[in-house]
């Protein structure tokens, strides 16, 4: 299924590069408030040996929810 955009909305899209750049600078940030909180990454953990939850995590859903990795929460 296609989808013709007005004039409005194709006037209303944002650039991809100004796209990237705000992951980037979002990333960076989330980079600073895990380093500053010194709260431990669970993304990439190996999670048969080791249970870890992104329940307290400061920037995931419960926190400022800009995480962009992989998450697990508890039930």
């Amino acid at each position: 299924m296609q989808y013709i955009l007005t004039e409005q909305e194709y006037k209303a899209l944002t650039p991809i590069n100004k796209v990237n750049e705000l992951e980037e600078n979002v990333r960076l940030l989330n980079d600073k408030v895990m380093e500053l909180t010194e709260h431990p990454c669970g993304s990439g953990a190996d999670y048969r040996s080791l249970t870890f939850y992104c329940d307290d995590c400061p920037i995931g859903s419960f926190g400022t929810n800009t995480c962009t990795k992989k998450q697990q929460y508890s039930k």
